[in-house]
């Protein structure tokens, strides 16, 4: 990806933390295994793309009910669809399994 790179340092105190209010993107990373030729991947949408997408949806309740677990729902479905993930056996084939992430600040 070049020197394409996400800096995020959330913001914890804000008051808008954890609220669906202060979404301003939503992003997706993979850390492909070193024996598949391919190493990090990330997908970044904006608020405004997932809200399209959720207008469009069938069952808006879902996603009135649950914002945040659909938006990052949505970024990880776009992600594998670009990084050509749609088969299960093939993701669990290519990307390093999830490992405990320490925030540090």
């Amino acid at each position: 990806l070049g020197a394409n790179i996400i800096k995020h340092i959330p913001a914890l105190d804000s008051p808008s933390y954890g609220n669906t209010d202060g979404i301003k993107f939503v992003y997706a990373v993979v850390r492909f295994k070193a024996d598949t030729g391919r190493s990090i991947m990330f997908e970044v949408m904006t608020k405004k793309q997932v809200d399209e997408i959720k207008d469009k949806a069938k069952q808006s309740h879902i996603w009135n009910a649950h914002y945040g677990e659909m938006a990052r729902k949505t970024v990880i479905k776009r992600l594998c669809k670009h990084a050509q993930l749609g088969d299960v056996a093939k993701f669990d084939q290519l990307i390093m399994p999830l490992k405990k992430t320490v925030l540090s600040m």
